[in-house]
């Protein structure tokens, strides 16, 4: 199945609702998201590389210190970018307990036009975006197909030979994995009207997952709407732990930056 897409989404939904219970006390009374990395937060990161690559309005969906956010969107973030072209909208998640699944649901309005979907503690290198946003199918998922050494926390996906997302989570099990899922995805409208059929009946169910992937998951199995995006050996990392912070800081940083001086270089010659 052919999917094509001509126009680079202009909305991305950022899902950032979690309690970062692995950081603490970094994240007792502070958004993962809002954590330092270098000398931007991550959500500051986030937030530029998406106004770079064209993106005129970003959904977050908050939950834990949501105020803290909130007021760091409106004091630090849109001065930042200085952009008022750049808009921000908030939806408040109270129901943690339901899982970011629950946080992908309250969205759902958001949804009606094509769309980036961001985890809000993943730090990553701006190129990714562009291999996302210029690649030609309409709906993709970005992976690291480098990441050999896959474990059980991690997300995984299996990638058919036409090079098409078939499954996506963290049960699949680590020698299955064809690489680990980034964090970021383009999705079209059409293909978020099947997903949030999808989240609509789990969420009916009296238990059901709580992590965002599962919908996708269901979807993937039914059809190939996924394309499998390569980071292409570009720089990331998902921030769960202290030591994650920390390795981001230390090495994750100065590689973004070399990268991008490389690129600069290469776009002057």
């Amino acid at each position: 199945m052919d999917h094509v897409i001509l126009v680079c989404p202009r909305r991305a939904i950022v899902l950032a609702a979690g309690s970062g219970s692995r950081l603490w006390p970094y994240t007792k009374d502070l958004p993962k998201t809002l954590l330092n990395v270098g000398n931007f937060t991550i959500f500051d990161r986030i937030a530029i590389c998406l106004h770079e690559v064209g993106i005129e309005e970003i959904v977050v969906v908050s939950g834990h210190t949501s105020s803290r956010l909130e007021s760091h969107i409106a004091n630090n973030t849109n001065k930042l970018i200085n952009n008022p072209q750049l808009q921000f909208k908030i939806i408040k998640n109270d129901h943690l307990e339901l899982g970011n699944i629950y946080s992908l649901w309250l969205a759902k309005h958001e949804m009606k036009q094509d769309f980036l979907l961001l985890d809000s503690d993943v730090v990553f290198h701006r190129g990714i975006l562009d291999l996302l946003t210029s690649d030609q199918h309409d709906s993709a998922i970005v992976f690291d197909g480098a990441r050999k050494s896959l474990g059980l926390e991690q997300s995984k996906v299996i990638i058919s030979d036409a090079q098409m997302v078939k499954d996506i989570g963290k049960t699949i099990h680590p020698l299955d994995g064809d690489g680990e899922y980034v964090g970021i995805m383009k999705i079209s409208a059409s293909v978020a009207k099947h997903v949030l059929h999808m989240v609509h009946g789990l969420l009916a169910a009296p238990l059901f997952p709580q992590y965002y992937t599962h919908p996708f998951r269901l979807v993937a199995k039914e059809s190939d709407c996924f394309f499998a995006c390569s980071t292409e050996g570009l720089p990331w990392i998902e921030i769960d732990t202290i030591e994650d912070l920390n390795y981001a800081t230390s090495m994750v940083i100065p590689l973004l930056e070399k990268r991008s001086e490389i690129i600069e270089l290469n776009n002057l010659s």
